[in-house]
């Protein structure tokens, strides 16, 4: 008999696998030195197209589960999100190029799985991802080592001669720390062996976070951290007092450690585009679906009929305000707090905290496999507090049990 819930976690862990694969052409150009633009996708549409094929047939198949079980996982806070968003995309009919609003389809598509991987999501599947992670990483870590004395200068050079930041299989180095900041979340919570788990955790997820030079990975690894300490240690008050000290000359540390005079330049740069895009215009939905992301940037670069408003944002909270309104991120905002809520525990804040800075510096609903990640945690911390309602249709169930 055919099994949903055993295709649904399947296709994650493909999707997961084929991540070294959607941007090979761009790191092989920048490793031999042939990298013109960071703004040309060099990586054929077909390959880069399979990340969204998973993510559609994810979709496909949970359409073919509800309709057989007759029961789907919409929490109202997620459901009052997805109405803003229809509302949104409705407005920008009428403003937007119909390129603009496939651009923002494919920005919202990873987050239309949560209804649908909700029962397929367990600890069993973690397992697994954790163990393709850390495969992964390993072979990522290993590039990053390579790209260290192969790039000539495309990112600057070091004291050394050698390559300033080395992005393994992405050709942006934040999107590698990314990466090895959530290998270190699963190898933490989810690898069955002890030695590995501490030498992924302690060891070589700060080799590649170094290699990257990425301020957001450094922070990202010492928010988790200093929760475990946290954890780990009865006299709370001291204890939060000395990480606090430590990380406010962590952040101060941060130019020498990343090498990046600049370092902050990007983060007020951000800040400055936030501020920019709260208005009136989108305080309920905004006429502008799909302008904030990277692929409308892409094709506005690209294609002369790229709509031209396009502009790059590289936050996840400024791309949801611009793209969906102020009102759709508070909806999602509360979705995530439920999540959280529902099953307390050190699992789901650590995951948070580790994915939390990326949130300010990069669009993770366009970061693969960040974005498939974001959405399989949240529907299963969410699981953990929840149960499901009898045949009925929709389950807006709000509290949950508290895990210790």
């Amino acid at each position: 008999m055919f099994n949903l819930s055993r295709t649904h976690a399947n296709l994650i862990i493909l999707g997961i696998i084929m991540t070294p694969v959607f941007g090979i052409s761009e790191v092989l150009a920048l490793i031999s030195g042939a990298l013109t633009s960071q703004s040309v996708a060099l990586t054929p549409v077909y390959i880069k197209a399979l990340k969204d094929i998973v993510f559609i047939a994810i979709i496909m198949i949970g359409i073919a589960e509800v309709s057989v079980r007759r029961r789907i996982f919409l929490n109202s806070s997620y459901a009052a999100f997805i109405v803003t968003v229809v509302c949104s995309i409705f407005l920008s009919l009428y403003f937007k190029n119909f390129l603009t609003i496939l651009a923002g389809f494919r920005w919202i598509l990873p987050v239309l799985i949560i209804p649908f991987i909700y029962r397929s999501v367990a600890t069993n599947l973690q397992n697994r991802i954790a163990k393709w992670m850390i495969t992964l990483f390993i072979l990522g870590l290993l590039l990053q080592i390579a790209q260290l004395f192969l790039i000539k200068g495309w990112y600057g050079l070091n004291s050394f001669g050698l390559s300033k930041r080395n992005p393994g299989f992405y050709l942006i180095p934040s999107s590698m720390a990314c990466f090895s900041a959530l290998t270190a979340y699963y190898a933490c919570f989810y690898c069955t062996i002890s030695s590995l788990r501490r030498s992924i955790v302690f060891v070589l997820v700060p080799v590649s976070i170094l290699l990257t030079a990425s301020a957001t990975g450094f922070i990202a690894l010492a928010l988790l951290w200093g929760y475990l300490l946290y954890c780990k240690f009865k006299q709370k008050l001291v204890l939060a007092i000395t990480i606090t000290v430590f990380f406010i000359g962590l952040l101060a540390m941060m130019p020498i450690l990343t090498d990046r005079e600049d370092i902050y330049v990007s983060l007020l740069d951000r800040s400055d585009i936030l501020s920019e895009v709260v208005s009136l215009k989108n305080i309920f939905v905004s006429p502008d679906f799909g302008d904030a992301t990277n692929t409308a940037m892409l094709l506005r670069t690209v294609m002369e009929n790229g709509e031209k408003t396009s502009f790059i944002v590289d936050s996840t909270a400024t791309s949801l305000i611009y793209n969906t309104g102020m009102l759709s991120f508070v909806f999602f905002a509360g979705f995530l707090y439920y999540s959280l809520r529902n099953a307390a525990n050190k699992a789901n804040i650590s995951f948070f905290l580790v994915i939390s800075p990326f949130v300010v510096t990069s669009i993770l609903f366009e970061l693969f496999p960040a974005n498939l990640l974001l959405m399989v945690n949240i529907a299963f911390f969410y699981k953990q507090g929840n149960y499901w309602t009898s045949p009925g249709f929709v389950d807006n169930h709000q509290g949950g049990v508290r895990a210790v």
